[in-house]
């Protein structure tokens, strides 16, 4: 097809939060305008998120044993930029969009557009990374934010130009969703009380907190299970650390580790508590997503826009961040609600669209 625009969409090669949504707004172009191509950074050779690209796609590797600040890393953006000669580019991931942006000045008529992951108060981006940013984000084109408090951090920290942001909610993948949901039931037993944590295994998403809840739980109701669904290492010392507590509280016989799954929907439809015990998020997909399905949640207010994702009361129960007493309290009454009617508005994928 002739004139269509050519797109590059840069991701890690894992199954993050930044990859899903990346991949969520590149599947909304239209082919017959569009020239989509991902281009995948193999950091540790974990290329889950293949499992979300649709074949039809083209799909090339940048190998990168490790992904510090350093030349190699660079030079490589360059050379795909310089060998593509795409009209947009597009990253979701803080680490990407600076190496990326460094390049701008030379490709000035690429349109650059880089959304922000994470919030850089409650991350452990460091001082050079957040230097790197302050020179290169005013190079961008568009920067897309997940919520109007990330647009305020950006502006107040980075002294960026408040009309260069756009703030985006997280759409909804709602096809890819309804297509893997299904009747199976993941849980080794319907007859009990069946709670669900999604994410990978980092200090971030909390789940020695999401433990500790759990075993005030189980004190009150003995016939509850925990589902923890995402990728681990097993060398890691935040793995190694969970799992002896785990031992210590002897709940090793209730609490399932799962690992990776390319079809979290199942564990998030069939459970009776969608649990986010997180420190630290940009915009949780995993609740957002657990909400639409109709899943209570029972969440730790972390950033502010949980408290509008989940109607306190109504689709969950909301906690304090790090306190897993109340947290503990929240999953025991979100169990009890049903299913819910979710009163989350996310943005249209026509804000994106309009972008390009």
């Amino acid at each position: 097809m002739k004139n269509r625009k050519k797109i590059i969409f840069f991701l890690m090669s894992a199954v993050g939060g930044a990859e899903r949504m990346t991949v969520t707004f590149a599947k909304q172009l239209d082919v017959s305008k569009y020239e989509v191509v991902f281009y995948l950074i193999d950091y540790k050779t974990n290329s889950g998120i293949l499992d979300f690209i649709p074949k039809a796609y083209r799909v090339c590797h940048l190998s990168n044993s490790s992904f510090g600040v350093n030349p190699t890393s660079v030079w490589q953006f360059y050379k795909v930029l310089k060998k593509e000669k795409p009209d947009i580019v597009f990253s979701s991931l803080i680490s990407i969009n600076f190496r990326l942006l460094l390049w701008k000045p030379l490709f000035r008529k690429v349109c650059f557009v880089v959304r922000n992951n994470t919030y850089l108060k409650k991350t452990s981006i460091s001082f050079m990374q957040k230097m790197l940013m302050r020179f290169t984000y005013p190079r961008a084109n568009y920067i897309i934010t997940q919520t109007d408090e990330m647009k305020d951090e950006l502006v107040d920290l980075l002294q960026l130009d408040a009309s260069k942001i756009h703030v985006i909610q997280n759409p909804i993948d709602t096809h890819t969703i309804d297509d893997k949901l299904n009747n199976y039931m993941p849980f080794m037993n319907s007859q009990t009380i069946n709670y669900v944590g999604i994410g990978r295994f980092s200090k971030g998403k909390a789940f020695d907190i999401l433990v500790k809840a759990f075993n005030v739980v189980c004190q009150k109701e003995p016939n509850s299970e925990l589902y923890i669904v995402g990728r681990y290492d097993e060398k890691s010392n935040f793995y190694l650390n969970l799992v002896e507590l785990i031992d210590r509280l002897n709940l090793k016989s209730k609490i399932h580790i799962e690992g990776y799954s390319n079809n979290p929907y199942k564990y998030m439809k069939n459970a009776d508590c969608f649990v986010l015990a997180s420190r630290s998020e940009g915009l949780p997909n995993a609740l957002i997503e657990a909400q639409y399905i109709g899943t209570p949640a029972a969440a730790c207010t972390c950033i502010p826009v949980i408290e509008r994702i989940v109607d306190d009361g109504n689709t969950g129960y909301l906690a304090k961040s790090e306190d897993y007493e109340g947290l503990a309290q929240a999953m025991l009454k979100a169990s009890k609600l049903g299913r819910i009617k979710s009163v989350y508005q996310s943005s249209s994928f026509d804000k994106f669209l309009e972008l390009l």
